[in-house]
């Protein structure tokens, strides 16, 4: 059964390993080249390869345990009949992807495969975006919290565009839907908590 708690927990290593992964990366980088770029630039250089690329590792280690206390969500769900079984697995697949996709931006760095790590940060931010807009197919999630997902969609879009009309940096719309990401998964757990209450 999802227990919240544990979800919480795991939530919290993820957000601190994750924190220790760039603010180690920033002290130990010899220049400043990373501020123009974005934050996969550390893990190509001598001096912070290792260490960020080990600390994206373990951050999507930790975040593949999260997502499998959402799995015994999406579990408890279909068995109470709050969704199907097509809808469950669906979900299932795409947190699947999405802790996959973490996990090759440390594996496969840009200087070592740049398509498998740009493929895996793009449709990562693509898949959540989708998700960000479909989230009220899958799940019987409150209204408040549909329209929260909704607007963190358009902002993601508005985002994008502004990254194309070279408004703000990659580096910028990387630490945005870093943010986006983890405050949405935390917010996700607690609607998913509220709803197997119900």
């Amino acid at each position: 059964m999802f227990d919240f708690s544990k979800f919480k927990l795991k939530y919290l290593i993820s957000i601190i390993l994750f924190s220790v992964t760039i603010i180690g990366s920033v002290i130990l980088i010899n220049n400043d080249t990373w501020l123009t770029r974005s934050i996969s630039y550390f893990g190509t250089q001598p001096e912070t390869e290792t260490f960020f690329n080990i600390g994206v590792v373990v951050t999507g280690v930790s975040l593949a345990f999260l997502v499998l206390e959402i799995f015994k969500a999406f579990n408890q769900l279909y068995r109470e009949g709050k969704t199907n079984k097509f809808k469950q697995i669906t979900l299932t697949a795409l947190f699947i992807i999405f802790v996959i996709f973490i996990l090759n931006v440390g594996i496969f760095p840009v200087h070592i495969h740049r398509l498998i790590h740009d493929l895996s940060t793009h449709t990562f931010t693509l898949l959540f975006i989708i998700l960000f807009f479909t989230i009220g197919f899958f799940l019987p999630v409150t209204k408040s919290f549909k329209l929260n997902s909704f607007i963190l969609g358009i902002l993601s879009l508005t985002i994008i565009f502004l990254f194309i009309l070279k408004v703000i940096t990659f580096l910028g719309m990387t630490i945005f839907f870093f943010v986006i990401f983890f405050s949405w998964i935390y917010q996700f757990g607690f609607e998913l908590n509220n709803i197997l209450k119900e």
